[in-house]
């Protein structure tokens, strides 16, 4: 009898318990998704749903009939937690820049309650980046000129530059080799207090050197974008009458490394500058980037580190200079200011061709020379064989549109023999042009 009534009394709570759920379902006859909430890495997003769903249909969420993401995400997951049943956590690969849909198949019920749309799409937007979008750092100045970047998810790009004196080159390619997170007020700061003012009787031969400097700053508007896209930031829209050497940065909304472009230094010039080195020798040209013809009378130096600059010459009515490693004219730059030297110098010395007038100025780095010093390559450390190379030109120097003829003999070293290579894979040659690219 006891039993019996136990049993009854617990039938009775049931169906009252049942009855009471099924009263609070029928107070709102829909669920809808209120709130969603991103985290900043992209990987997991939370969903807050307008009531708590019954521990019965909680286990089956979102089931095989169930809520979709769409587009499809890959390592999809739905977590939840049985004390706070009105969130549910996805957690995937979800993509930056892509919109995602919550959506759920029609006549679709949730604890016995209809899905009204309020809140069903999320959006990871990529962080704010930009940077340049190919390696030239040489701009003519016969025309316009602009600056092509990459960016993305960005709405402000605050353009920064120093224009450099000629004097402060090899400052200013040391500091155009540092990473992005450089200080760029310290920077500007550095080169405002140019050490290096010209004086008015011994520097005749480098007074082109000293030149005002000038810092700038622009801001410029764009169109907000999640995609990565191509974006062409002017620096000036006429034809310029001086040309410049200027260290830039250009920076984003963003607060990482992403959001700013690492420090370039380019060159806005008409000054093409090609040269040829051999083992005393060093031959150079000077054309007009918009002519391609020879310019008379420009200036050449030879910079040879971080501290020393020499007078190599003035081109001729071909536009060209030729230096033999001898004693020339020179300035050393010190803490202090600067000092006149005369010393030899060699051609290898010299690490950075200058090109100077009076209302221009370009430079290229001297690279390895081809001839005729050895092209080293690779080494077989098992063999003992060592290779190497020669490549020789079939004339000193080219002028525009003139056809380069080149040859290569690779021979192996090994215990004293010689020997043509038995397997040689495809060598790669890379060209630079009178602008120092590629």
């Amino acid at each position: 009898m006891k039993n019996k009534l136990l049993f009854f009394s617990l039938l009775v709570f049931f169906l009252l318990f049942v009855s009471i759920v099924e009263h609070s379902f029928a107070e709102d006859e829909t669920f809808s998704i209120v709130n969603i909430e991103k985290d900043s890495g992209g990987k997991k997003v939370e969903i807050y749903l307008n009531h708590e769903v019954h521990y019965f249909n909680l286990v089956s969420w979102p089931g095989s009939k169930g809520a979709k993401i769409v587009p499809r995400v890959d390592d999809l997951s739905w977590d939840f937690s049985y004390l706070k049943r009105n969130k549910f956590v996805l957690k995937g690969k979800f993509k930056h820049g892509q919109k995602y849909s919550i959506v759920f198949p029609k006549d679709y019920k949730l604890d016995k309650k209809s899905y009204k749309k309020v809140v069903n799409s999320f959006t990871f937007e990529s962080p704010p980046s930009i940077n340049y979008w190919n390696h030239k750092t040489v701009i003519e100045k016969s025309g316009p000129q602009y600056l092509h970047l990459k960016i993305a998810n960005t709405k402000n790009i605050h353009y920064q530059e120093i224009s450099v004196p000629p004097i402060l080159l090899s400052s200013a390619i040391s500091a155009s080799i540092g990473n992005r997170n450089i200080d760029w007020n310290s920077l500007s700061q550095a080169f405002s207090k140019n050490k290096y003012p010209a004086r008015k009787n011994d520097v005749a031969t480098f007074k082109n050197l000293f030149r005002k400097q000038e810092h700038k700053n622009k801001l410029f508007n764009v169109e907000k974008k999640n995609k990565s896209r191509l974006f062409s930031f002017p620096l000036g829209l006429d034809e310029r009458k001086e040309g410049d050497i200027k260290l830039i940065r250009l920076t984003t909304d963003g607060k990482d490394e992403n959001a700013r472009t690492p420090i370039r230094l380019i060159r806005i010039t008409d000054l093409g500058i090609t040269y040829k080195q051999a083992s005393d020798d060093l031959l150079i040209w000077i054309t007009s980037l918009k002519e391609a013809m020879p310019m008379v009378n420009v200036e050449i130096f030879g910079l040879t580190g971080l501290n020393s600059i020499f007078k190599l010459g003035n081109t001729d009515n071909d536009g060209i200079v030729k230096f033999s490693s001898r004693v020339t004219e020179g300035i050393n730059l010190l803490s202090s200011g600067y000092a006149s030297v005369n010393r030899h110098l060699a051609t290898d010395e010299i690490k950075y061709i200058l090109a100077v007038t009076k209302d221009d100025v370009s430079y290229i780095p001297v690279g390895y020379p081809i001839y005729p010093k050895n092209v080293p390559l690779d080494k077989d450390t098992e063999k003992h064989i060592s290779r190497k190379a020669k490549l020789f030109t079939d004339r000193g120097i080219y002028r525009p549109g003139d056809t380069l003829n080149f040859k290569g003999v690779v021979r192996e070293y090994s215990e004293g023999e010689i020997s043509s290579p038995s397997r040689l894979t495809r060598p790669t040659i890379r060209i630079k042009d009178s602008k120092g690219e590629l």
